[in-house]
Order: structure tokens, then C-alpha cells, then sequence
């Protein structure tokens, strides 16, 4: 491993830095383990399948129709991306796309597939929000990343948001939960941040119903007030480490999402259950739940090609 001289865009162009970079002759499948700290390469390990099986179908069906995005920090998203490596290699598709993260990992891993395949992703320009660096997360927090994703000048087509935990309330709200202090105030910025297009939320079904750590308490409102709606990606109940816990919580979204409903008619909120080869099976929003031929909302047109 070495570093390289090239420099991500950060906060805008103001705050350069410098991010270990590996050569074209690197092994892909060892990016993560030689760049990232020991922290993110043992979360990187819990729920491989499921993490795959969403990045597969966010890959397929979400990104493709996207100018722009927000994106938060977390494995899930770097599996999002080297999904997007397989996708488009194997289309032989030039992928196009403005993305502001505060990930330091995600930031690498866009860089590795442009390295690797610059006629294919030479196109994803990452601008990384600016920031203190927290080692353990290898990404950037702190007051400069709040105001990176706050900045007017850039209102993405959608926002990628993760969490530790999460759970629907039932005055109206969204709780999260993460590892970490430091990280609120950023997720609290990232979940209400303008877009055009639809908020979603990727995580597996062990995050629902688990708010150990350190809780962001938001109105659903504030969550549908400037986007097109919130879509929950998460695995199938047949893949649920509590399925117990997990039909539960989804009973409990639902519940939620009819509220949001009468709060804001009209905008999409679903969760939508994927299993480990990519493919929605089961929506569930205000009206219960829905089989798999309506698994894509308004916003979205059919797969790429498998």
C-alpha cells in the first residue's frame, strides 16, 4: 500500500487531504482489510449475506436512476459501491454520479474501481464533506462535516442514510441508533438534508428494534419534508437473526407509516425486504404488506438487467 498524491474534493475544494491509496496490481478482495481499521473490517463481517443481497438490489434498481447523492458512512454503503463495481463491469456500463460522503472507506473503495476500471467509473466524482477524523469509523465528523452536508450549494437526487438501530415510535417518530457520540450530530444533518428525490434507509434486520448506544429521535415529518418520501431497505424475515423482534418492529412501521401518511399524503414510505440474491419479495407500508411484482415504488422504473 502507498499513498497517493491525488486528492479527493473536500468540503468543496477547501480542505485537501491525503487518503492511502493502493496500486492497480491490489487484490480487491484485501482493499478493505489493508486500508481500514480494525473496527470497520469486523463490523464489515456481521451479516455478509444480507449486506450483499441489499447492496445488490440499491445497485440494480436504486442507483441507476441517480444524478446525485448523499451518502453516510458505514460498511453497508462500501458493499453498495463494490456492488455497483459488479454491476456496471459486467453491463460494461459507464456509471455517472456526484457523491458527498463523509466516509473515508467509501471515498477508497470509489477510487479503487476507477483505478481499476477508469472507462467504467471515471465518471463518480466524490466529494468528501470535510471534518475531524474519527479512526475507528474511517470517516470524518464534527461541526466541518455537519456543515459539508448542510452546504445549499449541493441538494442531492437521494440520500443514503445507515444506523445501528432503529426502531418507528408512537407519537410519530424515528428513532436511530449509533455506535459512537461523535456520530448524532452528522446522522441527525444527513437525515434531514434536502433532496428531490426519496430518503432510504439501508440496514439489516438486526438493527430493527436495537437502540443500545446513543439515540437520534426524529418526527417522521421532518424526515418527508423536503424529499419524495422514505423507503427502508433491509433483508427477508427468513434471513432475521430475531424474527421475532423483526416482525414486530416492521408491525410497528406500519402503524408509523399510516401516520405519515395522514401527515403527508401522497409521498412514499415503505420498507422493502430483499433477500440475499437482491431481489425485493415483500413491501410493507401504511396499507400493510404488498407481494413482489409491487416492490418498485413511482420513483423507480424496473432492474438493470441481471
Amino acid at each position: 500500500m502507498k499513498l497517493n498524491d491525488a486528492q479527493p474534493r473536500v468540503n468543496n475544494g477547501k480542505l485537501p487531504v491525503q487518503v492511502a491509496m493502493v496500486s492497480e496490481q491490489s487484490d480487491p478482495k484485501e482493499l478493505l482489510v489493508q486500508q481500514s481499521p480494525p473496527w470497520l473490517v469486523e463490523n464489515n463481517k456481521v451479516n455478509v449475506d444480507q449486506k450483499r443481497g441489499m447492496a445488490k438490489y440499491t445497485a440494480t434498481t436504486v442507483v441507476k436512476n441517480l444524478s446525485s447523492m448523499l451518502v453516510d458512512h458505514g460498511t453497508t454503503f462500501i458493499e453498495v459501491f463494490t456492488a455497483c463495481g459488479h454491476t456496471y463491469s459486467r453491463l460494461d456500463k459507464p456509471l455517472t454520479l456526484e457523491v458527498l460522503t463523509p466516509s473515508l472507506a467509501l471515498y477508497e473503495r470509489i477510487r479503487d474501481l476507477q483505478l481499476h476500471k477508469p472507462n467504467l467509473f471515471s465518471g463518480l466524482r466524490t466529494t468528501l464533506t470535510g471534518g475531524n477524523v474519527h479512526p475507528e469509523l474511517h470517516c470524518l465528523y464534527g461541526d466541518f462535516a455537519v456543515r459539508g452536508v448542510n452546504d445549499d450549494s449541493f441538494q442531492p437526487t437521494t440520500v443514503f442514510l445507515g444506523a445501528w438501530g432503529l426502531s418507528a415510535g408512537n407519537r410519530g417518530e424515528l428513532h436511530l441508533a449509533y455506535a459512537f457520540p461523535h456520530e448524532k450530530s452528522l446522522k441527525d444533518a444527513i437525515a434531514r438534508k434536502a433532496t428531490g428525490g426519496t430518503k432510504y434507509i439501508i440496514c439489516d434486520s438486526s438493527k430493527f428494534g436495537n437502540l443500545a448506544g446513543w439515540r437520534v429521535t426524529l418526527p417522521i415529518t421532518a424526515l418527508l419534508a423536503e424529499s419524495s418520501g422514505l423507503v427502508i431497505i433491509t433483508n427477508t424475515r427468513e434471513l432475521a437473526t430475531s424474527r421475532k423482534v423483526f416482525e414486530s418492529e416492521l408491525a410497528k412501521f406500519a402503524t408509523l407509516f399510516q401516520y405519515a401518511d395522514r401527515k403527508c399524503p401522497g409521498k412514499t414510505c415503505e420498507i422493502r425486504l430483499v433477500d440475499k440474491e437482491g431481489v425485493c419479495v415483500e413491501v410493507v407500508d401504511h396499507k400493510g404488506t404488498r407481494a413482489v411484482n409491487t416492490c418498485l415504488s413511482t420513483d423507480q422504473s424496473s432492474p438493470l438487467s441481471r
